[in-house]
């Protein structure tokens, strides 16, 4: 047996939770789902009247719900108003059976070659009219003779949504171009993209938990050190860094050189935290910049955004890159800076400030910065300059790190681990894709060497017209996204990571550039929609900015 879970998006169902011109009246059947039913010419499923019956609580349950009905938006309310005849419907149509047959389709092709199953009203029933946007989910079973049931599932508005997927029972291989389905997964995400690229920007409303999972993972790796679990309630390996609205240069980040009170260099908590990453190079260490778009991040991050691109692999295995405070400054202000950083005598500390002297003060190999972000009237948009060298993960309500229900069970502590993670969980072994290339199988590098430019090119082909095409940057580090990912999934076949990585790839570094009007985008995001058939988290976001466009006549990745 197989099945196949499909996540009903806008333009596939009747219901939506907000006022849409979607005037569709069929279900979008992905490429895959096709592959997985087959090309039929005549489709016949098994549906079950206790779904429907399920389905139409869910409905009643959730209003307000919106509908168009030929081009006129309906506002069901407290009362929902076509509930008699939607009973009457399930009723004419099952009439005394459990399980009735719904049958007599064929998959209708659009002009941009998307596929549609139409033809859904059968005397006045259609399952459109049970399915609410985003909350609905049809599981296609396909038994081994080749018949295919369907069963629905409408989940009320405040629950978690699912993730297109394929599983095959019978040999217990799960196809599936997402990460994963659960909270875990979740986590799995976020530290394939540090590995990727350790600047990570975690944007979503306030309150879901972008600060708190940051100082879990710092939790989660700190070693068990006097000097750095001497706070129970931060360990020493986290420093949050709050930005302030009038930061329009680097100097509160890095310091400056001041005459006032005799000349001196002016110290900053994220410059001694740098400074203090380096004395434990095997730990990962994590600076959290809260509110990080309060202030123009291309403004006060710039020298760091910069240095952070010159970053290379040394011989050693180790990572450096150019300094973001030159080797002069810790020899002109040598007295001074030893106090104020905290470098003692001891023979460690003495080769730590040798170092700066010697090459100024740049990134340490294990430090990892996460800016959280909300996106609301008070903050600044990120420019492309930002959103191309950073990793963005979006994370709403429904995904955050921690459960309502596990404030209430305690669940919600942070506390040191008896045993630490290691920094191989956490930070990067490469920074350039001609490195991951050379440490990849044979089999895996001519994959990607054969598929990557010509899938790159078919993307930069959609973004034709825009200013949104993507370059160099975005293929290295798509190879090195695939790269973390093998190192999870050392059997998993390489078309299937590369999906993966595609589909990751696309929300984190593509999609959070794209914003316009209607001239801009309208034809874009068509043609986007069609390169996304095969990407879920990127089909159901493109399909999100298609819905806003008309409505708002703008659109954009952020909600």
């Amino acid at each position: 047996m197989g099945k196949y879970v499909l996540n009903i998006v806008g333009h596939s169902a009747d219901l939506k939770t907000s006022p849409t011109k979607s005037k569709d009246t069929g279900i979008f059947f992905p490429q895959e789902l096709v592959e997985f039913l087959g090309n039929n010419e005549d489709y016949s499923f098994k549906i079950h009247r206790e779904d429907f019956a399920r389905a139409l609580v869910s409905i009643l349950s959730s209003l307000p719900l919106y509908s168009n009905k030929g081009g006129r938006i309906i506002n069901h309310v407290s009362i929902f108003d076509e509930a008699s005849r939607m009973i009457n419907s399930i009723s004419r149509y099952f009439g005394d059976k459990e399980i009735s047959e719904y049958s007599g389709f064929s998959l209708s092709q659009t002009s941009g070659n998307r596929r549609y199953l139409y033809g859904l009203d059968k005397n006045g029933f259609s399952i459109r009219n049970f399915l609410i946007a985003d909350h609905s989910y049809i599981t296609f079973l396909k038994e081994d003779d080749g018949s295919i049931t369907l069963r629905f599932t409408t989940e009320s508005l405040n629950t978690t949504n699912q993730t297109n997927s394929i599983i095959t029972e019978r040999t217990g291989l799960t196809k599936t171009l997402s990460a994963a389905e659960d909270n875990a997964a979740l986590s799995t995400s976020y530290l394939t993209a540090m590995r990727t690229k350790p600047f990570l920007l975690l944007a979503g409303i306030s309150g879901t938990g972008k600060s708190r999972i940051v100082k879990q993972m710092a939790f989660e790796s700190c070693p068990d050190i006097p000097a750095l679990r001497n706070d129970k309630t931060a360990p020493g390996n986290y420093e949050l860094i709050e930005v302030k609205p009038n930061w329009h240069d680097s100097s509160e980040l890095l310091g400056y050189e001041s005459e006032i009170g005799g000349p001196h260099y002016v110290v900053t908590p994220f410059v001694r935290f740098l400074v203090k990453a380096m004395r434990y190079p095997d730990v990962p260490f994590f600076v959290c910049m809260d509110e990080m778009n309060l202030a123009p991040v291309e403004q006060y991050f710039a020298e760091f955004l910069s240095v952070l691109e010159s970053r290379k692999l040394l011989s050693d295995g180790t990572i450096t890159s150019e300094p973001l405070i030159k080797a002069d400054i810790f020899s002109k202000y040598a007295d001074q800076l030893h106090r104020d950083l905290d470098i003692t005598d001891t023979d460690t500390y003495k080769a730590v400030y040798d170092r700066l002297k010697n090459d100024g003060l740049r990134l340490p190999s294990n430090l990892i910065v996460v800016g959280t972000v909300n996106m609301d009237e008070t903050t600044h948009q990120f420019s492309r300059k930002v959103i191309d060298r950073a990793m963005t993960i979006e994370m709403n309500i429904e995904d955050a790190e921690t459960p309502f229900v596990e404030f209430f069970d305690g669940k919600s502590v942070l506390e040191y681990k008896e045993n630490p993670s290691g920094k191989d969980l956490f930070l990067p072994k490469v920074v350039q894709a001609s490195e991951a290339l050379s440490i990849l199988s044979a089999e895996d590098a001519s994959y990607l060497k054969e598929n990557v430019p010509g899938l790159l090119h078919s993307l930069n082909s959609a973004l034709n017209g825009t200013p949104f095409k993507i370059a160099y940057r975005v293929q290295n580090e798509l190879i090195l996204y695939f790269f973390s990912l093998r190192e999870e999934n050392p059997d998993e076949a390489a078309e299937a990571l590369l999906a993966q990585a595609m589909d990751a790839i696309l929300m984190m570094k593509v999609l959070p550039r794209i914003e316009g009007d209607e001239d801009l985008l309208d034809k874009p995001l068509k043609t986007l929609a069609q390169f996304t058939e095969n990407y879920p988290q990127a089909s159901r976001k493109i399909a999100e900015m298609q819905e806003r466009l008309p409505q708002a006549h703008f659109t954009s990745f952020w909600p």
